[in-house]
């Protein structure tokens, strides 16, 4: 079924094909063009023109999308304006969004479509997770999460509601570069009613990024050490043995 409906999309690609050159239509796709696998993310399509009302139809193509609930996605609006949010897919990949925009004349035929493609990369993500509390009697709505990576702020999202007394572990997937060695987040709410666990609304852990350094030199000085001092009391105890015993002691 669903290459049944993968070839027909392409038909439909190749049918629009000779509308697109000159198309009174045009199609405009903003969103983050690299992502982390296994990630959400909301993406927004503009279709633009002269006419009654508007739609799009987007197949979300790459190497391996097996596990992904949903590869197709399509609307219709009179202001054509479209928000959706894509799930990738949980191996590194490059994806690309085809997208075909269409514009409907009153009487719902198709006047015009263009096509575009939108190329993201999937890469492997970091996340990290943070527990936030709410305990207060009422529910919090709409609450800010911001991230900053050794004080340079990385990205930010959305807790959209938690209840009265409730606790919710919040991840946020990091697509970059880390330092080597000891790196330290923070983060913030825009809540003085949620918490951390540290019973404030900003929050800073260090944590250690890459493989930790080697300290078994340092057992070896050490044990060397101990054998320098215990050869130095042995050789103390031993002079004092072989000393003659003083005229008075005898």
């Amino acid at each position: 079924m669903k290459k049944f409906i993968f070839l027909l999309f392409v038909i439909m690609l190749l049918f629009s094909s000779s509308f697109s050159l000159s198309s009174p239509v045009t199609v405009n796709v903003s969103g983050p063009s690299m992502v982390g696998a296994n990630t959400t993310h909301e993406y927004s399509i503009s279709v633009n023109g002269y006419f009654y009302k508007f739609g799009y139809h987007l197949l979300l193509t790459g190497e391996n999308l097996s596990g992904l609930k949903q590869v197709e996605y399509t609307g219709i609006s009179y202001n054509g304006h479209f928000k959706i949010n894509i799930t990738f897919p949980s191996m590194p990949q490059t994806v690309i969004l085809v997208i075909m925009g269409f514009g409907y004349y009153e009487n719902s035929t198709i006047a015009y479509s263009q096509i575009v493609k939108y190329t993201i990369n999937v890469v492997k993500s970091i996340p990290f997770i943070v527990k936030i509390t709410n305990p207060s009697s009422m529910w919090i709505y709409k609450v800010n999460i911001s991230y900053y990576l050794n004080g340079q702020f990385i990205g930010n999202q959305t807790l959209n509601s938690i209840g009265p007394n409730q606790q919710e572990n919040i991840t946020y997937y990091y697509v970059g570069t880390i330092n080597s060695g000891t790196n330290y987040l923070t983060v913030k709410l825009n809540s003085s009613v949620l918490k951390f666990s540290n019973y404030s609304s900003v929050y800073t852990i260090g944590f250690y990024y890459g493989q930790p350094p080697d300290y078994s030199w340092a057992w070896y000085i050490f044990a060397v050490v101990v054998i320098v001092i215990i050869f130095f009391i042995y050789m103390a105890e031993f002079s004092r043995k072989r000393r003659p015993r003083p005229k008075w002691k005898k």
